[in-house]
This record gives C-alpha cells, structure tokens and sequence, in this order.
C-alpha cells in the first residue's frame, strides 16, 4: 500500500511538473507575441501622429488611429495579465520549494533573510566519516543570474587550518566559505537561473556529500585533519550563527510568499 502511494505521488509530482512547464511556456510565448504586437502598434501610432501634426491626415486615417490606439491598450492589458500570471506560477513554485526543503532529510532548517536563504544541515556523513554540519546561504532575489558566484557555505562545527596554506577549508571544495563547483557548476545554475530552489540546494547537498572530481585538498588529508584536529569555532561562525533568524517552517514558508510579492515584473 504504501509502494502504490509513493507511485501516485511520483506520478503527481511529474503531472504538475509538466503542467508547470506548459504554462511558463505558453505565458513566455505569448509575452513575445504581445511584445511584438505592441512595438509594431506604437510604430504605427506614432506614424500617424506625425501625419496629423502636419494636417495631412485624413478622416479614415484618424479613424484608424483610434482604432490603433484602443488595439495597442487590448495588448497592453493582455500583456500585464501574462506577467502577471507568470509571476504568480513562480511565487506558487518558490512556496512548494520552501515547503519542500522543511521536509528535507538532510535540512535542520530552513530561514530567510534581507533576500538570503538560509540551509542549516543535519551532520552529515561520507563513507561513515563526520563532517560536519553546514550554513549554506544563497541569496534569492529575482533575477538569479549571478546567484552561483555568491552561493557562501559554512562549517558550522569546526574549519580545517592546514600549515602550508592561508586559509581555512570548511570543506574539501569549500576554501573560507567559497565553494569551487567545477562540474556541478552547471546543474545547480541551472535549477537557479529557473528559480528551482528546492533542486538547486539539493545539488549543493549532494555537492557537499561527493568525493570525486578536483578538491583544493586531498579528501583522505580533509577528514584525517577534521576528525584529529578539535578546532573550536571561530568567531565569524558564532557570529553567523548568532546574527541568524530563528523561525518556523510554516512562518519561513509565509516569509517566502511575501518576499516574493515584493519582486517587480
């Protein structure tokens, strides 16, 4: 019984997934046509204006100018009533992430702040070692296109110093809380760029979990300095800690829906 539930809400999930994407697309392909219809439109008007100002025109061209003028505002309207519609569909997208990512089994907890998401991780684990728990903190306001540059990461248990390097490594890829994403740079962009936050911070989990590709340092020298080494928390952990905002999951998901009702389109 429960097999067959997990099924139909696989089948649900990808159901609304499908009908998500319909409607970004038809809102995206019918801004484009009123986008269109509107430049030429204005083209048009402004063309007669400028014959009207020379008393060239005539009755039929002022007839065809009202006309013009009541077409352009249909298309107008048409086209804020599309955008309109579009950046609800986003709002109900960034609500289901945020109720996602509480219900996540690897999340703690989940906050937002001045336009910043915050991720605290459980402890997590790799091949049965302790590395830590993480403040991942991603910053969400619309447009996300430099959001992956800004992405920060943090261990919140303790930050490996090594002698023959400057800075502290709060994680094999993560060098004073910068993440080098190397071939997960496209997928987690990706997921942002389409405002899916609730699979982009799953590839940061799985990101933070993997042990292949390029690492600033030796994974096996990581965990070796981590579990030998008792670093107590600096003060910028504390301090992040500190400064963040304690809420629930139902109040940080109401927190998105009105955060996201502030955005512009």
């Amino acid at each position: 019984m429960g097999s067959n539930l997990t099924i139909s809400t696989m089948i649900l999930k990808g159901l609304l997934k499908n009908y998500y994407d319909f409607c970004e697309t038809h809102v995206e392909k019918h801004k484009k046509s009123f986008e269109d219809k509107i430049k030429r439109e204005e083209l048009e008007l402004n063309f007669l204006k400028k014959i009207e100002e020379q008393s060239l025109v005539q009755n039929s061209d002022r007839d065809r100018k009202i006309h013009i003028e009541s077409e352009l505002e249909i298309h107008k309207n048409k086209l804020k009533e599309a955008l309109v519609a579009e950046k609800n569909l986003r709002k109900k997208n960034i609500i289901d992430d945020f109720q996602l990512l509480n219900h996540h089994a690897f999340i703690k907890k989940v906050e937002i702040k001045d336009d910043f998401l915050y991720i605290y991780t459980i402890e997590l684990k790799v091949d049965g070692h302790d590395i830590g728990n993480y403040l991942i903190s991603i910053p969400i306001r619309e447009p996300f296109g430099d959001t992956l540059l800004q992405i920060r990461i943090t261990n919140l248990k303790k930050r490996v110093m090594f002698s023959d390097h400057h800075n502290p490594y709060d994680h094999w890829f993560v060098e004073d809380g910068v993440p080098c994403f190397a071939q997960w740079a496209h997928d987690i962009n990706n997921y942002l760029l389409k405002g899916n936050l609730s699979l982009a911070v799953s590839n940061l989990i799985h990101f933070l979990l993997s042990i292949g590709g390029h690492a600033h340092v030796e994974v096996s020298r990581w965990l070796e300095e981590f579990e030998r080494e008792q670093v107590a928390e600096s003060q910028e952990i504390r301090q992040v800690v500190r400064d963040a905002p304690s809420i629930s999951p139902g109040v940080a998901t109401t927190a998105a829906g009105a955060w996201y009702d502030g955005i512009p389109f």
